[in-house]
């Protein structure tokens, strides 16, 4: 699992350099694209959904025409709605898919360094 450097500095109020590096540098090493996207999913799912859904939920009374003068911003939640479910799916999909193809392609290529600890720096 990878460890951030807030969660480093809550176990451990004075971390030693090769701690410090091994957060800022080896947890990039060790993981493979699928284990970074399932990881990246794990912690922005739900922000990004909630956001999402909060925002689409309070204009939707807007964007349906309801209520007095709506007319005028009718077009404006609509823009709002569609484009904020549109940059979720784009942000929940799209982006963790060519990431993926991404790093399978480098990976082909040599690219990308193995997945072992750097040197020096002490193992977790």
């Amino acid at each position: 699992m990878l460890m951030t450097l807030t969660e480093l500095l809550n176990e451990n109020p004075a971390p030693s350099e090769a701690q410090v590096r091994e957060v800022l540098t080896g947890n990039l090493c060790r993981c493979t694209g699928y284990q970074a996207i399932v990881e990246a999913a794990r912690l922005r799912l739900r922000p990004i959904l909630m956001t999402t859904l909060t925002t689409v939920a309070g204009m939707s009374p807007l964007a349906f025409g309801l209520g007095e003068g709506s007319e005028m911003l009718q077009p404006l939640a609509v823009c709002m709605v569609f484009g904020l479910l549109f940059s979720m799916l784009v942000s929940l999909l799209l982006i963790p898919s060519i990431y993926l193809l991404a790093h399978r392609r480098d990976a082909r290529r040599g690219l990308i360094r193995s997945a072992t600890p750097s040197a020096g720096v002490a193992g977790p």
